[in-house]
Formats: C-alpha cells, sequence, structure tokens
C-alpha cells in the first residue's frame, strides 16, 4: 500500500518533504499551487494538482508528477509526468512520451526531456523551480508557444 504524506507549506510528515530546498516548498505556495510529496515504494514524488497546460492539449488539466531523487537537490530532477496523458488537439503524436509509470495506483505518463550538456543540472542553482520551468518550456514547444 502506497506511503501518502500530504505537504503544504512545508507543514506535514517530515517523511516526504522537499528538504533542504525550502525554497522550493515556498515557490509552489507562492504560485498557489495545490501540491504534495508522496512516498509510493522507494520513489518519492513531488505531485502538483490541476496543472493547467496550454492550449492545444487535451486535457486542459493534469496531475504533474516529478521524481524526486534521494539525494536532491545533489542529484538532478529528471522527465515529467502526467496524468492522464496529454495530447494534442491537432492529432500530431507528442515525441518521446512512451514512458509509463503508476503513482500511487494512478497511471502516469512520461515525458522523456533531459538537459544536455550545455546545460547540466548545477546544485547550487537548480531546483524544482528551474526544473518547472524546463517543464512548462518543454509543453508550450509542442503547441508552438
Amino acid at each position: 500500500m502506497p506511503h501518502r504524506r500530504p505537504q503544504r507549506g512545508g507543514r506535514g510528515d517530515a517523511a516526504a518533504p522537499l528538504r533542504p530546498a525550502r525554497v522550493d516548498e515556498k515557490h509552489l505556495d507562492s504560485l498557489g499551487l495545490l501540491w504534495e510529496t508522496v512516498i509510493d515504494g522507494t520513489c518519492r514524488w513531488l505531485l502538483i494538482h490541476n496543472y493547467q497546460v496550454p492550449a492545444g492539449y487535451a486535457p486542459r488539466m493534469v496531475m504533474l508528477a516529478l521524481l524526486i531523487p534521494p539525494t536532491y537537490p545533489t542529484a538532478q530532477i529528471d522527465m515529467f509526468y502526467t496524468g492522464p496523458k496529454l495530447t494534442l488537439t491537432s492529432g500530431r503524436p507528442i515525441d518521446r512520451t512512451q514512458v509509463a509509470a503508476t503513482i500511487c495506483g494512478t497511471p502516469f505518463n512520461g515525458w522523456s526531456r533531459h538537459r544536455g550538456p550545455p546545460a547540466p543540472w548545477n546544485p547550487a542553482t537548480d531546483n524544482v523551480i528551474t526544473h518547472l520551468a524546463l517543464v512548462e518550456s518543454a509543453i508550450a514547444k509542442e503547441v508552438g508557444q
């Protein structure tokens, strides 16, 4: 059975917070996002509820999931997942979205988007905030924004 620990603004059980990155928690709260961290098996996930995507996608609102490595922020956050799967209203397939994951019993679709050598993860400057910027850019790119 999955172990769920809701986290909002740093309150709650210490089993799954984003520590040591309190800046992440403050940023997520400042955006007015409904978010939580959960432990599912050995994986810690950041779940952002009701994440709105631009026009050109169906559905327009998903749950966004980021896999938070055990040694974060030293280890990078990689990829991102949506539940349910996003499709383009144009019918064009979205490249590199064939990864499947189940988080706390819910199916998610992974987007294989990675940092390249020109912009490697830097634990001194990168965090959930900078990864969310990459997520937003990848999602916008597919609909020409």
